[in-house]
């Protein structure tokens, strides 16, 4: 049987792309940043073309992409973006400003095969786009248009942002890690990057991962070993037995009414063992946390943070950003949220699973909670959700999600 020659257009399409890749076109780009045309070192096929960048992949393999929804900011070509999808991401958007980039992105696409991967004409300054929430944000070397957009972008990402900054001259605290901190407060510097090929070697950048809390960080670098969900059984958990042990009331609305009348003497109490020392495990704490009715200076519970549980270090992975106002009023209101949900809808509010960290050192997994389907006991070395626990057990929810993470303690 003779064979049939199946024709191909990719020589042609190749030919496309290097032909586009070397017209001399600069994007103005948002605010006339100038940004050159074969900016990104690409991918094609077999071959890689020389940009003016080298490629991100030492700092990329160190991000865990596995099963998650990425967004790339200031995807430009789209290397970074396929380059995301290749480690394992369920789906990566890219939004870029310039159509030209667009355009090329999707034709690389085409050319190298990959799917799951989405290029949009977006301006990345404005926070109207950010709607769809993602596992991960990519922002690399765009810093100077998402800094107005830092509180947006923090709210539609839900496990970490990974910023590369502009050039460095001394200001990575000030400039960079300050401003995120703000909003995503624990942080894993990568390493240094170049400043292109074109520019003295001792430019450097920095490529930084930001996450709220250290559960997020170390699911993003793959520093989780497994996790399994589990469904929480409110009402018996001890971790706030002091409390509960203590206060009689027949719902959190007779509750409420009780402890919101009380008058604090902040600076007294403050220096007590039940608030300096055992802290969530006694009674003052929770009972500053019930008077939620002004958010900010003046209300018990925010003065509190900021004055005392901050600076003793309580918490040490958000301790000194909890010293920023601003970082302090967005982490306390988010937890009156779920306070208020709770309060409206105890058994249909379904809020962020509690993750339940185990060591496998039964001399450090000493807090217990239990299983809501079979009652069994759940030990934990450290537990990351104690308000979302006291809210529901306030307002009389049952059960509530529940994540068993395996990560050995240092």
């Amino acid at each position: 049987m003779k064979q049939i020659e199946i024709p191909t257009i990719k020589p042609a399409l190749k030919r496309l792309i290097l032909e586009a890749l070397g017209v001399g076109y600069s994007s103005a780009g948002k605010d006339n940043i100038a940004t050159g045309n074969h900016y990104q070192s690409l991918t094609l096929g077999d071959e890689r073309t020389a940009g003016f960048r080298t490629d991100r992949n030492p700092f990329l393999d160190q991000i865990d992409f596995r099963g998650k929804r990425v967004l790339d900011l200031g995807s430009n070509l789209g290397e970074i973006s396929r380059a995301a999808r290749a480690r394992g991401a369920a789906l990566v958007d890219g939004y870029e400003y310039d159509p030209f980039f667009v355009e090329m992105a999707q034709v690389l696409d085409a050319y190298n095969g990959t799917t799951g991967v989405s290029f949009f004409q977006r301006d990345i300054t404005d926070p109207e786009i950010y709607v769809d929430h993602y596992d991960l944000v990519l922002a690399f070397s765009v810093f100077t248009y998402i800094h107005p957009v830092l509180e947006r972008l923090a709210g539609i990402t839900d496990e970490a942002l990974v910023v590369e900054t502009h050039k460095l001259d001394g200001n990575l605290d000030k400039g960079y890690l300050g401003p995120v901190r703000r909003f995503l407060p624990i942080y894993k510097v990568l390493g240094e990057s170049d400043w292109g090929r074109a520019l003295p070697a001792n430019e450097r950048r920095a490529v930084v991962v930001f996450a709220r809390d250290e559960a997020c960080l170390a699911r993003s670098l793959g520093r989780v070993s497994r996790s399994s969900r589990c469904s929480i059984n409110v009402q018996r958990t001890t971790l706030q037995r002091v409390f509960f042990d203590s206060a009689k009331f027949p719902d959190g609305e007779a509750l409420l009414d009780e402890v919101r009348p009380l008058e604090i003497d902040l600076d007294r109490v403050a220096h007590e063992d039940d608030l300096s020392k055992a802290v969530y495990s006694g009674r003052t704490y929770w009972q500053i946390f019930l008077d939620g009715r002004l958010l900010g200076p003046g209300n018990f519970y925010y003065d509190y943070i900021v004055k005392f549980y901050a600076p003793r270090g309580h918490d040490p992975g958000v301790a000194d950003a909890l010293r920023d106002p601003l970082f302090a009023l967005h982490r306390i209101a988010s937890r009156f949220r779920d306070l208020d949900q709770f309060r409206q809808a105890p058994r249909k509010y379904v809020p962020a699973p509690v993750r339940l960290f185990q060591s496998g050192d039964s001399t450090r997994d000493r807090l217990v909670l239990y299983d809501a389907a079979d009652g069994e006991p759940i030990r934990a070395a450290r537990v990351d959700g104690w308000h979302r626990l006291f809210a529901a057990r306030v307002f009389g929810a049952t059960r509530i999600p529940g994540e068993v993470v395996e990560s050995p303690l240092p």
